[in-house]
């Protein structure tokens, strides 16, 4: 097709549409792996979807997605190779940004002072500082990103982190959903917590427009 040669850098008509032309505009680092994935998709019949990038005449840098297949005979020779080539530049210049974004907002929540945890509506985590995990020794391996938070309650509670859970899980663990559930109603609450250790901290728990 006309329209795939633009997304190599090079002008309509201004090359022959042959292998050679589109593979030397990819970009050195990402050429290797977009032949293997040919490749494997003439010899082994793999699925061929990959994104790469592609460095223009003016040095200008994009990014590609394609998929496509073999077409073969009836004895299962290759033919050509049909496929769908997509400028994907946009998306990968957005990730870029949200990561710069992600990596700006752990920085500083590493530089708060106190312990701080992000749950979304789902009840995972998504954010943690390192002072938070310092205050719970017994349960630090449960705070994850993406994993559940009531996950990591139940097993402080079953190792002992929370002294008033002892021979009472599920009523504590009961308690602090409803705390959670007085929090979506007024939007902020604050408790005393006694942890091991005889130590205690204050908890402070704001919700977010999105839950």
């Amino acid at each position: 097709s006309e329209r795939i040669a633009p997304l190599f850098g090079y002008q309509v008509g201004e090359v022959e549409q042959r292998y050679e032309n589109f593979i030397a505009a990819i970009h050195p680092d990402d050429r290797q792996a977009v032949q293997d994935a040919i490749s494997g998709c003439v010899e082994s019949g793999t699925e061929y979807n990959i994104e790469h990038r592609v460095v223009w005449a003016d040095g200008t840098l994009r990014w590609l997605h394609e998929t496509g297949d073999v077409v073969r005979d009836e004895a299962g020779r290759p033919l050509n190779m049909l496929g769908v080539v997509r400028d994907i530049t946009w998306r990968k210049q957005a990730e870029k940004r949200l990561r710069q974004s992600e990596a700006q907002l752990s920085a500083a929540i590493e530089n708060i002072g106190d312990g701080f945890i992000l749950i979304d509506a789902d009840s995972r985590i998504v954010l943690f500082n390192e002072r938070f995990r310092r205050l719970y020794p017994n349960s630090f391996d449960l705070i994850g990103k993406g994993m559940p938070y009531e996950n990591f309650l139940l097993g402080g509670a079953e190792r002992g982190e929370y002294p008033d859970a002892v021979g009472r899980i599920d009523d504590w663990l009961a308690s602090r959903r409803s705390r959670r559930d007085m929090l979506k109603a007024g939007g902020s609450a604050s408790f005393e917590q006694r942890l091991i250790g005889d130590r205690w901290v204050r908890v402070a728990m704001s919700l977010l427009p999105d839950g």
